[in-house]
């Protein structure tokens, strides 16, 4: 594959005739421990496959019956583990915190006893429950693990393990529905108010600045060592790995940011370019240095950084496609949340004439 993966294959031979089965799993380049870890646990799922369809072949030769009832039995929880396994490492956190879901909710639930009922309790769980978590989750949280556990059902139906999926046969008014919720960040004048206000704790707001500049996480501002900022055909360039999504990124430096750098002194390459507390103590910093520039009525974190740099591009004309780049989201649709932000805005801004006359 393009990305260097390679895809595992049963390979059978019965009767003379040939037999290939990909079972959608695949070995990555191994390029960290962790990418080493992943694909032991790969093989061990292909060999638990490759074990039971022995089972299988030698019961077929006996007459046995050999349907997916035996897989039906199967628990949830390891299903969606060997689901979770040919997934990104990104995507397959969240199927992970899936697990970590159902296994408090029901563990000892099989394929064939996740019908309609449970997912109906589970749908309940999710709505009512804090689980394990602190809070109770948001509806567009929920949405999120629901959507995970549909694709799971749908590649148990085929696998042949289950007949339909249970979640299509529940009506769309019970299911938790996704919510607009408000992206908190900075304008232009707001930006350029906490420029000029005075701060001890300058530190903290010169690398908000810059997560406003560049659309950086604080993971990524907070772990930036000087080696990251290169020259490449006469422009400055950010050369990163995004700690979230440990994608390599290629960002352009605009000038704001160049001269944020230019008042820092820099000599070795390993050293970090912002000395940085945690990011609660930072958000707390933060939060005092917005109080002090006068900026009320919006609960400012390092994270408004990353949502003022997508709404600044884009309303200065920057395409959605190009923003989403600029902010390394693997899916536009993450991006368009901004887009509606801006149209929600001049929408609020218009009616402000309604009863001015």
């Amino acid at each position: 594959m393009r990305n260097g993966n390679k895809s595992i294959f049963l390979d059978t031979y019965l009767d003379g005739k040939r037999q290939k089965e990909y079972l959608k799993l695949y070995i990555i380049p191994e390029r960290t421990p962790l990418d080493k870890e992943q694909n032991r646990k790969t093989l061990e799922i292909v060999k638990t496959i490759q074990s039971q369809q022995i089972v299988d072949l030698q019961k077929s030769e006996h007459g046995l019956s050999n349907t997916s009832n035996k897989k039906q039995k199967m628990f949830l929880v390891d299903y969606i583990r060997f689901v979770a396994e040919s997934k990104k490492p990104q995507t397959k956190r969240s199927y992970d915190t899936l697990i970590l879901f159902i296994q408090d909710f029901a563990p000892n639930t099989t394929l064939k006893q996740a019908d309609k009922k449970f997912c109906l309790d589970f749908i309940d769980y999710l709505k009512n429950s804090a689980g394990i978590k602190t809070a109770k989750l948001s509806a567009n949280t929920q949405v999120a693990y629901l959507r995970k556990l549909k694709v799971v059902f749908k590649r148990a139906v085929e696998d042949e393990i289950i007949h339909k999926n249970p979640l299509d046969t529940i009506n769309r008014d019970l299911k938790p529905q996704n919510t607009t919720t408000e992206i908190p960040f900075l304008t232009i004048d707001e930006v350029k108010t906490l420029i000029n206000t005075e701060t001890p704790f300058d530190e903290v707001k010169t690398a908000y600045l810059f997560s406003c500049y560049t659309g950086l996480r604080f993971s990524d501002v907070k772990g930036l060592t000087w080696g990251r900022i290169r020259e490449v055909n006469n422009e400055t360039m950010l050369i990163y790995i995004q700690q979230k999504t440990k994608k390599q990124e290629y960002l352009p430096l605009a000038k704001p940011a160049l001269e944020l750098l230019a008042n820092r002194t820099r000599t070795n390459d390993n050293d970090l370019i912002f000395e940085l507390p945690l990011n609660n103590k930072a958000n707390e910093r933060l939060r005092t240095i917005a109080k002090e520039a006068g900026i009320d009525g919006k609960k400012v974190t390092f994270h408004t950084g990353r949502h003022t740099a997508a709404t600044l591009l884009l309303s200065l004309g920057v395409s959605i496609e190009v923003v989403s780049k600029i902010l390394g989201h693997a899916d536009i649709r993450t991006t368009q949340i901004y887009a509606k932000v801006l149209a929600k805005q001049v929408k609020d801004g218009i009616h402000k004439l309604d009863n001015l006359f």
